[in-house]
C-alpha cells in the first residue's frame, strides 16, 4: 500500500500522462478525421481497466478526476454558450426553426418511445435518453464542412443554426428535466412493460403529445418570439430589458409547464391504470418553482450581459497591471455556474448562459483565443471521466440496447431533419442536413452523465454504456457518411447541375 506522499506523486504522474495522451490522441484522431473526445473516453476507460487491474487510484484519485471532470464540464459548457451566435442566430431563425422543431420531436419522442417500449428501460432513463438524443454536436460536422471549404454555403450555415439552436433547446430540456427528476424519483419504481399487453390507446398517447408539443412550440414562436424579435429590429426606441424578459419568462413557465405535464402522465401510465395520482400535485408545485427561479436566472444573465458586462471589462482593464481579460472571464463564468448551482439547477446550466453572457461582445472573439489554452487543458477531464465511468462488467450488457439506440439516434435525428428541410430545399440537400445533424457529443454526454451522477435507479450502469457506444457510433457514422454525399454534392454544384 502507497504512503500518502507517494500515492500524490503517483497522482500526479497520472494526471501529467493523462495530458500528454490526450494532446496525442487529439492530434492523431484529427488526421483520420475522427472527435477527439473519443480518444479522451477511451483514455479514461483505459486507465479504469488498468486501475483493476493494478490499483493505480485510490478514493482521493477518484475523487481528484471527479474534481477535474467537473471543471472540464464548466469550460465546456461556456465555451459552447460562448460560440453560440444569438444575434446570428435570430436572423436566421425564419428558415432554421421548422427544421430545429422536427428533428427535435421526432429525435426526443421516438428516442424515448424506444427507450421505453422497446428496451423496457423504465420512465426516467427514458427521459434522459431522449433529451440526450435531442442534441447535437455541431462541432463534429462542421469540421467536415470546414475541411470541404463548404461552411460559407447557405446550406453549411443552415446546418450551424439549427444545430446551435439544438444546443439551446437540449440545455433547456436539461434544466427542466433534472428539476423534476428527485421528485419523480422519490416514489419511483423500475417499469418494465411487456410488448404482449401493450395496447393501441397507450401507443396513441405519444403521438397525441408530440401533436400537442410540435403545437405549442408553432404557436410560442408566432405570437411571442417572432414579434418580439421583429420589433426589437424595427423599433428605434428598443423597450426596457424588464419589458423584453416578460414573453421570454411566459414562454420558459408555460413550456416548463407543458413539458411537466407530459412527463406526469408518462410517468403515470401503466398497462392497468394509473399509479400515483397523489405525485401530480408535488410535480406541479415543483414546476412553479422551477419556472420562477428559472425566468429569474435568465433575467439576470439578460441584465448581466446588457448593463453589467461592458462596465465590468472597462473596470479591470483601469487596474494596474492590467490582468489577461481571460481571468475575468473566467471567474465570471465560475460565479455565474455556481450560481446556477444554488438554485437547484446544474454548473452545466450555469456555465452554458456564462457563456451566453460573454458572446453578445465583440471582444470575446479575442479573449475566446486566450481561453482556447485553458479549454484544452480541462475539457478532456470530462470525457476522461466519461470512461472511467464506465461499467466494464456492463459492457456486454450494454451492447443490444446500444445498437439499437444507436440506430433509433441515426434514424431519427436524420427523417426529423430531411423531412422537414424538403419544403425549402432539394432532396440531396436535405439529406446532408440530417447527415449532417447525426452526430451526438458534448450535451448529450452531459445530459447523461449528470442523470447518471443522481443515482443507479436512474440511469443504470449499463443504460450509462450504452449510451456511451450511442456517442462514439453517432460520431463516426456521421463524418462518414458526410464526407463523400457533399464531395459529391459541391462537384455538381460546381458543374451548375444545382440553382
Amino acid at each position: 500500500m502507497r504512503e500518502p506522499f507517494g500515492d500524490q506523486i503517483w497522482l500526479v504522474l497520472l494526471v501529467g500522462v493523462a495530458i500528454v495522451l490526450s494532446i496525442l490522441s487529439k492530434s492523431g484522431l484529427r488526421r483520420l478525421g475522427v472527435p477527439a473526445l473519443i480518444g479522451s473516453i477511451v483514455l479514461g476507460f483505459l486507465l479504469r481497466f488498468c486501475d483493476s487491474r493494478w490499483e493505480l487510484l485510490s478514493e482521493s484519485g477518484y475523487d481528484t478526476f471527479r474534481l477535474l471532470a467537473d471543471l472540464g464540464l464548466i469550460v465546456l459548457l461556456f465555451r459552447v454558450g460562448l460560440e453560440s451566435n444569438l444575434k446570428g442566430l435570430m436572423s436566421q431563425i425564419d428558415r432554421a426553426a421548422g427544421t430545429w422543431i422536427g428533428n427535435v420531436g421526432m429525435s426526443g419522442l421516438l428516442g424515448f418511445a424506444t427507450a421505453y417500449w422497446l428496451l423496457n428501460l423504465g420512465t426516467i432513463a427514458s427521459m434522459v435518453i431522449a433529451a440526450a438524443l435531442t442534441a447535437t454536436s455541431v462541432g463534429v460536422s462542421v469540421a467536415v464542412w470546414l475541411e470541404a471549404g463548404a461552411l460559407d454555403t447557405p446550406t453549411g450555415q443552415w446546418l450551424i443554426d439549427v444545430a446551435e439552436l439544438d444546443d439551446v433547446s437540449g440545455v433547456l430540456l436539461m434544466a427542466v428535466l433534472f428539476a423534476l427528476l428527485p421528485v419523480l424519483n422519490e416514489s419511483a419504481t423500475p417499469m418494465e412493460v411487456a410488448p404482449e399487453i401493450i395496447r393501441l390507446d397507450m401507443l396513441a398517447f405519444p403521438v397525441i403529445l408530440a401533436a400537442a408539443i410540435l403545437l405549442f412550440s408553432f404557436l410560442i414562436y408566432r405570437v411571442l418570439w417572432r414579434p418580439m424579435w421583429r420589433s426589437h429590429r424595427t423599433d428605434e426606441q428598443v423597450p426596457k430589458p424588464i419589458l423584453r424578459m416578460i414573453p421570454v419568462a411566459v414562454g420558459v413557465a408555460a413550456f416548463a409547464a407543458l413539458f411537466g405535464v407530459a412527463m406526469v402522465v408518462l410517468y403515470n401510465v401503466r398497462p392497468d391504470g394509473l399509479r400515483d395520482e397523489t405525485s401530480i400535485a408535488t410535480l406541479l408545485k415543483t414546476m412553479g418553482r422551477f419556472a420562477f427561479l428559472f425566468a429569474g436566472f435568465l433575467g439576470f444573465c439578460y441584465l448581466f450581459a446588457g448593463r453589467l458586462e461592458e462596465r465590468m471589462t472597462r473596470w479591470f482593464q483601469q487596474l494596474e497591471p492590467m490582468p489577461d481579460p481571460m481571468l475575468q472571464v473566467v471567474g465570471v463564468g465560475f460565479v455565474i455556474a455556481s450560481l446556477s448551482g444554488f438554485l437547484g439547477f446544474s454548473i452545466a446550466i450555469g456555465a452554458f448562459f456564462a457563456g451566453l453572457v460573454f458572446s453578445r461582445d465583440p471582444k470575446m472573439v479575442q479573449i475566446d483565443a486566450s481561453f482556447i489554452s485553458l479549454y484544452d487543458l480541462f475539457s478532456p477531464f470530462f470525457f476522461i471521466g466519461i470512461g472511467l465511468s464506465i461499467d466494464q462488467s456492463a459492457l456486454l450488457s450494454a451492447l443490444g440496447p446500444g445498437t439499437i439506440l444507436l440506430v433509433a439516434a441515426v434514424a431519427w435525428k436524420l427523417v426529423g431533419t430531411a423531412v422537414p428541410a424538403l419544403m425549402s430545399a432539394g432532396w440531396k440537400t436535405s439529406l446532408m442536413l440530417g447527415i449532417g445533424m447525426v452526430p451526438r457529443a458534448e450535451i448529450a454526454m452531459v445530459i447523461v452523465e449528470r442523470g447518471k451522477a443522481m443515482g443507479p435507479a436512474l440511469v443504470p450502469p449499463h443504460v450509462f454504456s450504452a449510451m456511451v457506444l450511442v456517442v462514439l457510433g453517432s460520431c463516426l457514422i456521421g463524418p462518414l457518411a458526410l464526407r463523400p454525399l457533399l464531395r459529391r454534392w459541391l462537384t455538381e454544384q460546381s458543374q451548375g447541375a444545382f440553382s
